[in-house]
Protein backbone atom coordinates (compact mmCIF):
# COMPACT_ATOMS: atom_id res chain seq x y z
CA UNK A 1 0.00 0.00 0.00
CA UNK A 2 1.26 3.52 -0.51
CA UNK A 3 0.11 6.40 1.74
CA UNK A 4 0.35 9.89 -0.03
CA UNK A 5 1.79 12.43 2.81
CA UNK A 6 1.60 16.15 2.51
CA UNK A 7 5.53 17.17 1.83
CA UNK A 8 4.67 20.21 3.92
CA UNK A 9 2.95 19.13 6.85
CA UNK A 10 3.37 15.34 7.04
CA UNK A 11 -0.40 14.62 7.52
CA UNK A 12 -1.40 11.26 6.03
CA UNK A 13 -3.58 12.17 3.42
CA UNK A 14 -5.08 9.68 1.50
CA UNK A 15 -3.84 6.47 0.52
CA UNK A 16 -3.69 3.96 -3.13
CA UNK A 17 -6.27 1.69 -1.74
CA UNK A 18 -8.61 4.75 -3.08
CA UNK A 19 -7.15 4.08 -6.57
CA UNK A 20 -5.76 7.48 -7.94
CA UNK A 21 -5.59 8.74 -11.50
CA UNK A 22 -2.91 11.09 -12.31
CA UNK A 23 -4.38 14.10 -14.53
CA UNK A 24 -2.18 15.99 -16.58
CA UNK A 25 1.01 15.20 -14.72
CA UNK A 26 -0.14 17.80 -11.88
CA UNK A 27 -2.94 16.18 -9.42
CA UNK A 28 -4.44 13.10 -8.46
CA UNK A 29 -7.75 12.33 -8.65
CA UNK A 30 -9.33 9.58 -6.13
CA UNK A 31 -12.51 8.29 -6.87
CA UNK A 32 -14.72 8.04 -3.27
CA UNK A 33 -17.87 7.11 -2.21
CA UNK A 34 -20.80 7.71 0.43
CA UNK A 35 -20.69 5.57 3.80
CA UNK A 36 -21.20 5.29 7.29
CA UNK A 37 -18.32 4.42 9.84
CA UNK A 38 -19.20 3.70 13.52
CA UNK A 39 -16.61 5.08 16.41
CA UNK A 40 -16.49 2.03 18.69
CA UNK A 41 -14.97 -1.63 18.69
CA UNK A 42 -17.31 -4.40 17.31
CA UNK A 43 -16.79 -7.40 19.08
CA UNK A 44 -17.83 -9.87 16.38
CA UNK A 45 -14.57 -8.68 14.50
CA UNK A 46 -12.34 -10.01 17.90
CA UNK A 47 -14.07 -12.84 18.48
CA UNK A 48 -16.17 -11.39 21.02
CA UNK A 49 -20.00 -12.49 21.51
CA UNK A 50 -22.43 -11.28 23.67
CA UNK A 51 -23.00 -12.89 26.49
CA UNK A 52 -26.14 -14.29 27.49
CA UNK A 53 -26.33 -13.85 31.14
CA UNK A 54 -25.83 -10.22 30.86
CA UNK A 55 -28.28 -7.61 29.42
CA UNK A 56 -27.05 -5.69 26.49
CA UNK A 57 -25.67 -2.11 27.68
CA UNK A 58 -27.37 0.68 26.13
CA UNK A 59 -24.01 2.05 24.86
CA UNK A 60 -24.23 4.76 22.73
CA UNK A 61 -21.73 4.69 19.60
CA UNK A 62 -20.40 7.52 17.56
CA UNK A 63 -21.59 7.31 13.91
CA UNK A 64 -20.30 8.98 11.07
CA UNK A 65 -21.65 9.78 7.55
CA UNK A 66 -19.62 11.11 5.36
CA UNK A 67 -17.26 10.22 2.33
CA UNK A 68 -14.76 7.87 2.91
CA UNK A 69 -11.69 9.32 1.75
CA UNK A 70 -12.44 11.90 4.23
CA UNK A 71 -13.38 9.65 7.23
CA UNK A 72 -10.40 7.37 6.35
CA UNK A 73 -7.82 9.87 6.66
CA UNK A 74 -9.28 12.50 9.23
CA UNK A 75 -9.52 15.33 7.40
CA UNK A 76 -10.79 18.37 7.92
CA UNK A 77 -13.26 20.97 6.27
CA UNK A 78 -12.62 23.89 5.42
CA UNK A 79 -16.50 25.08 5.15
CA UNK A 80 -17.75 28.04 3.30
CA UNK A 81 -14.68 28.35 0.69
CA UNK A 82 -15.13 29.82 -2.28
CA UNK A 83 -12.91 30.39 -5.52
CA UNK A 84 -11.41 33.48 -3.96
CA UNK A 85 -10.45 32.52 -1.20
CA UNK A 86 -9.41 29.38 -2.30
CA UNK A 87 -6.89 30.75 -4.68
CA UNK A 88 -5.70 33.14 -2.22
CA UNK A 89 -5.38 29.91 -0.34
CA UNK A 90 -3.49 28.27 -3.08
CA UNK A 91 -1.21 30.93 -3.38
CA UNK A 92 -0.22 30.43 0.10
CA UNK A 93 0.49 26.72 -0.56
CA UNK A 94 2.50 27.67 -3.57
CA UNK A 95 4.91 29.90 -1.87
CA UNK A 96 5.43 27.47 1.14
CA UNK A 97 6.22 24.83 -1.58
CA UNK A 98 8.78 27.19 -3.02
CA UNK A 99 10.04 27.69 -0.21
CA UNK A 100 10.65 24.02 0.96
CA UNK A 101 12.17 23.13 -2.62
CA UNK A 102 14.39 26.00 -2.20
CA UNK A 103 15.79 24.68 0.85
CA UNK A 104 15.18 20.63 0.41
CA UNK A 105 15.85 20.50 -3.40
CA UNK A 106 16.49 23.23 -4.99
CA UNK A 107 17.38 21.88 -8.04
CA UNK A 108 14.06 20.51 -8.58
CA UNK A 109 13.17 24.59 -7.97
CA UNK A 110 12.43 25.80 -11.43
CA UNK A 111 10.59 23.02 -12.63
CA UNK A 112 8.63 23.70 -9.48
CA UNK A 113 7.88 27.32 -10.32
CA UNK A 114 6.86 25.99 -14.39
CA UNK A 115 4.27 23.60 -13.18
CA UNK A 116 2.84 25.66 -9.91
CA UNK A 117 2.09 28.16 -12.79
CA UNK A 118 0.56 25.37 -14.63
CA UNK A 119 -1.40 24.17 -11.80
CA UNK A 120 -2.65 27.49 -10.60
CA UNK A 121 -4.08 27.75 -14.51
CA UNK A 122 -5.97 24.43 -14.42
CA UNK A 123 -7.51 25.14 -10.40
CA UNK A 124 -8.80 28.14 -11.67
CA UNK A 125 -10.15 26.54 -14.60
CA UNK A 126 -11.93 23.45 -12.17
CA UNK A 127 -13.50 26.20 -10.20
CA UNK A 128 -14.74 27.47 -13.57
CA UNK A 129 -16.18 24.54 -14.77
CA UNK A 130 -17.49 23.29 -11.42
CA UNK A 131 -17.82 26.41 -9.14
CA UNK A 132 -18.30 24.63 -6.02
CA UNK A 133 -15.70 22.59 -4.41
CA UNK A 134 -15.67 21.74 -0.52
CA UNK A 135 -11.93 21.87 0.44
CA UNK A 136 -10.47 19.67 2.99
CA UNK A 137 -6.85 19.65 4.55
CA UNK A 138 -4.91 17.48 6.48
CA UNK A 139 -5.75 16.21 10.17
CA UNK A 140 -2.81 18.89 11.71
CA UNK A 141 -5.05 21.76 10.29
CA UNK A 142 -2.12 23.88 9.66
CA UNK A 143 -2.35 26.97 7.22
CA UNK A 144 1.25 25.44 5.66
CA UNK A 145 0.10 22.37 4.59
CA UNK A 146 -2.06 21.47 0.71
CA UNK A 147 -5.62 22.22 0.30
CA UNK A 148 -7.60 19.61 -1.39
CA UNK A 149 -10.31 19.83 -3.44
CA UNK A 150 -13.92 17.46 -3.08
CA UNK A 151 -16.06 17.38 -6.19
CA UNK A 152 -19.03 15.43 -7.20
CA UNK A 153 -19.35 13.86 -10.76
CA UNK A 154 -22.10 15.50 -12.50
CA UNK A 155 -23.33 12.05 -14.19
CA UNK A 156 -24.04 10.12 -11.23
CA UNK A 157 -22.95 12.56 -7.99
CA UNK A 158 -19.89 10.30 -6.88
CA UNK A 159 -17.68 12.17 -4.77
CA UNK A 160 -13.48 12.51 -5.70
CA UNK A 161 -11.22 14.38 -4.38
CA UNK A 162 -7.75 16.19 -5.98
CA UNK A 163 -4.45 16.11 -4.65
CA UNK A 164 -1.69 18.39 -5.93
CA UNK A 165 1.08 15.79 -7.25
CA UNK A 166 4.20 18.01 -6.40
CA UNK A 167 2.41 18.04 -2.67
CA UNK A 168 2.46 14.46 -2.15
CA UNK A 169 5.12 12.31 -1.09
CA UNK A 170 4.51 8.64 -1.26
CA UNK A 171 5.34 6.56 1.36
CA UNK A 172 5.14 2.40 0.68
CA UNK A 173 3.74 0.34 3.78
Amino acid sequence: MIIYKDILTGDELVTDSFKPELVDGLFYKFMGKHTTMKDGVEESMIGGNASAEVADEDVEENVVHGVDIVLANRLKELPGVDKKTYMGLFKIWAKSMVTHFTENEPDKLPELKERLVTLQKAVKALWVAKDTFQVYQGEKGTSEGMFTLLGYTESDDTPYMLFFKDGLIEEKC
